[in-house]
Parts: C-alpha cells; structure tokens; sequence
C-alpha cells in the first residue's frame, strides 16, 4: 500500500521496499521514495549487468528529492544561499549545489554529503560520451552498488517532511 503525504512545496511519496532491493544492495530499509516500477527496473537493470543504467534511476531521483526539499524554503533563500543577487529556482542548481545546501540546512550530514558528491563526480564521468563511446569504460558492479546503497540509505529512505521543520530556525542557524 502506497502512502502519499502532501506538503507546501514537496511530496513525500513512501513506497514499501522490494525484498531483492534491501537482498542486492545489503540495505535494511522499509520504505522507499521510488515506486514499485521504479525499484523493479533498478533490480532488473542491475541483475542484468547495466550498472549504470541501475545507478541512473536513482541518481536522478536522488537529486529530484534533494532539489524538491530546497524549494520548500522558496527561491529567494536558495539565491541568498548560494551568494547570488536574484532568487534562483531549485532545478536551477547544479547537482553538487543541490547536495551543499541540503547539507547546508540539516538534511544530510556531513559524510552523507561527501559521498554523495563523490557519487555525482562519478555519475557526470561513466555518463559522459567520452567515457561510453570512446574509452569504453564502464561502472562496475561494486561502484554502482556504493552509489546506489548510499543514496538509499542517505536519501531516498528518509520521509522527511518539510512542513515538520520550523523555518526561521533554520535559517537563523545557517546565518550565524
């Protein structure tokens, strides 16, 4: 059964896990923020050797999820966070701004961010045409299974609702 909870400007969609989900990639969670057609391609994907296309389904819903909490806060916030001089839309940042400021405001750690950043480096590189095309290098088996326990684990597990934070604390934190 599929739970769906709407707030101001995010959706916190909490699907169960698939069992072959938690067994492949040694995770112990028991929602997801990925549907049952979503986790189903990831496992079929990845049982078939496409690493990277495995890695690529949720990467990029990784980063939706990321984008969507920063948005709660409006696009003037994300444009003063960020040093600039107008207010800038979350699916406007770069994939590494969006990891920063989710750190920034308290909803990824520290080493959650580290990684995940090293996980976008690694994304933007064996996606790239240069690698697939010319140098034919591919992700292996065990970096797309980091990347993809990671961003269960860090991401797309936590039902974090924005409406639960109170908003001028946040930023009264991050200013000081």
């Amino acid at each position: 059964m599929n739970e769906l909870i709407t707030t101001k400007n995010t959706q916190v969609v909490a699907s169960p896990v698939l069992q072959e989900i938690n067994e492949i990639f040694d995770c112990t969670a028991n929602t997801i923020q990925l549907n049952e057609m979503e986790q189903q391609a990831v496992v079929v994907n990845f049982s078939s050797k496409l690493y990277i296309v495995a890695a690529e389904i949720i990467w990029r819903r990784t980063i939706d999820i990321l984008r969507d909490r920063l948005s709660f806060f409006g696009e003037e916030f994300i444009g003063d966070m960020l040093g600039y001089d107008k207010p800038i839309m979350a699916d406007n940042i770069s994939e590494q701004e969006a990891i920063e400021l989710n750190c920034d405001v308290g909803f990824l750690k520290q080493n959650a961010k580290m990684e995940l950043l090293h996980h976008a480096v690694q994304i933007k590189q064996y996606t790239s045409r240069k690698y697939q095309m010319v140098e034919q290098i591919n992700i292996t088996r065990n970096q797309a299974m980091a990347l993809i326990s990671d961003c269960i684990q860090y991401v797309l597990s936590d039902m974090t609702e924005c409406t639960m934070l109170e908003f001028n604390n946040v930023r009264q934190r991050i200013k000081s």
